[in-house]
């Protein structure tokens, strides 16, 4: 099986857990007890992050995990501002290993790190009495970079400087880093989700974004995450 076809697979398999947990709020939220409404919330999160575009010629989907916090003006039911921070990880792919082997020894594995901050607005419209859907949109900074690794193996020679010219054979046990570059860039996202609380205690979400910036290429990446919001 292809990776793209694995990629779509995953993605598929994200979105119809987020609509049956979408259906399982709608249910829940006509048993919920009204809980007291607060200006201020903090939230986490974890889920995959599947990349799209240019960007799948040097990096593989991965995963994300982030956190952030929510205002929401007291009289104020449908609108709030968010500050969110993320990490997403990648692995390299296969294609970019092979286009930066150009010796005997070169990188043999690597990785990607994306580390986000964004300010969004989020619009809100409530399914019940603790079920809310919401939209997503905002601006961020968005810093990527990549690093290419050997993870060891290579013989290196060293040679004593006396009259014996004793020489020894060291092979490298740790990895080795043979190459990385990085770069911080402007960055804007749209999204979508569902959340509801849990027997009036924190307040669980699913939701899906798209992000988009330049940054060695043109890079799309959608996040399709779970959390709690408290």
């Amino acid at each position: 099986m292809s990776l793209n076809r694995v990629k779509w697979n995953s993605f598929v398999v994200a979105l119809l857990a987020a609509a049956l947990v979408s259906v399982s709020a709608v249910a829940h939220a006509a048993v919920a007890k009204p809980v007291k409404h607060t200006s201020f919330h903090w939230h986490m999160s974890v889920g995959g992050s599947f990349l799209g575009g240019s960007a799948t010629s040097y990096l593989r989907s991965g995963w994300a995990a982030g956190g952030g916090f929510t205002w929401r003006p007291r009289s104020e039911r449908w609108f709030a501002v968010r500050t969110g921070f993320s990490y997403d990880h990648f692995d390299i792919s296969d294609a970019l290993v092979a286009a930066t082997k150009g010796g005997t020894f070169g990188p043999d594995t690597g990785s990607g790190g994306l580390t986000q901050a964004n300010v969004d607005g989020e619009f809100r419209v409530p399914f019940g009495a603790s079920a809310t859907g919401y939209l997503l949109a905002g601006v961020g900074v968005a810093h990527l970079s990549i690093s290419l690794v050997q993870p060891g193996g290579i013989q290196t020679y060293k040679c004593a400087q006396s009259p014996f010219k004793v020489c020894s054979r060291t092979v490298a046990a740790t990895p080795l880093l043979m190459g990385e570059s990085s770069t911080t860039t402007f960055s804007w996202n749209v999204g979508a989700g569902v959340d509801f609380r849990i027997d009036g205690g924190p307040v669980m979400f699913i939701e899906v974004r798209y992000v988009r910036f330049n940054a060695f290429v043109p890079v799309t990446v959608i996040p399709v995450q779970i959390g709690l919001r408290f």
